[in-house]
């Protein structure tokens, strides 16, 4: 008879835990790529959003055209400015003497509890005027909108002219060219279809906590509030990876104004 017990076919304890470890570990990792794959195309996605919809704001301005609304009157007298009056069924053709100048979008500063948020405000102006500042803008608040974004992205800056120092929290789309003409008023109006300029607001910031920033800005027809700008960058970091992209609003390379992306590696678009 021989010594020593059977040879057995099951694991040990010892040897079962280690491979209950093993099969974990493997799990863990295999699940770290899948989300880590997953949270980079949830930024892509959400970036690739919020760029088509800057650029559907363009589009939408450059019809030259009033939004489709019926909640407002616009009049206005003399060189001065508009008089936007609140009514129930005004219709478009009662504007008297006022043009669509463009819209401003605003990012950053307006709700701690929707900050995935931006606003469109519609301006108008005084037909008479042959400049931005000269056509005495006016924000539209009857049609002032709100705009979401996705949340797994979130603005970290903006500014103007490639100078993180030019710091702002609207882009203006604007009638007119480069130098701040509106040759679409002083030739009889802004219908239709309109050359746009861009303009960034100053004196404002995304983190500011004062809302009212920019419609006082927009309320005061100085050419210091209104400065035409080359281009308008922002900054948007991913919530979830180690991302960023930075949209820059400028010339589109078929004329017009255009958004352009760049993804990068870190955070801060760097």
């Amino acid at each position: 008879m021989k010594e020593g017990g059977l040879p057995h076919d099951g694991f040990t304890v010892v040897e079962a835990l280690i491979v209950l470890a093993i099969s974990g570990l493997l799990a863990v990792t295999a699940m770290l790529i899948v989300s880590g794959r997953q949270n980079k195309v949830q930024f892509q996605t959400a970036i690739n959003d919020i760029k088509q919809q800057v650029q559907q704001v363009i589009n939408e301005t450059a019809s030259g055209n009033f939004p489709d609304s019926n909640n407002f009157t616009c009049s206005a007298a003399g060189s001065g400015q508009p008089t936007i009056r609140s009514v129930s069924g005004g219709g478009q053709g009662t504007n008297a003497n006022c043009v669509f100048l463009g819209n401003v979008v605003q990012f950053g500063a307006q709700d701690a509890t929707i900050a995935d948020s931006y606003q469109v405000i519609p301006l108008a102006g005084n037909q008479s005027g042959t400049t931005v500042s000269t056509a005495n803008p006016i924000p539209i608040d009857e049609i002032t909108g709100t705009r979401r974004y996705n949340s797994v992205i979130k603005l970290s800056a903006m500014y103007y002219d490639a100078v993180a120092g030019n710091m702002t929290s609207g882009a203006g789309f604007l009638a007119g060219d480069s130098n701040g003409s509106i040759t679409t008023i002083s030739n009889g109006g802004a219908t239709g279809g309109q050359q746009l300029s861009l303009y960034a607001i100053t004196g404002t910031r995304i983190d500011s906590t004062q809302l009212g920033d920019m419609t006082s800005r927009l309320s005061m027809p100085l050419a210091v509030n209104y400065r035409a700008v080359k281009s308008i960058a922002m900054c948007f970091d991913s919530q979830s990876t180690d991302q960023s992209g930075r949209l820059t609003i400028g010339s589109g390379t078929t004329g017009g104004l255009g958004v352009t992306l760049k993804i990068y590696g870190g955070a801060g678009c760097s």
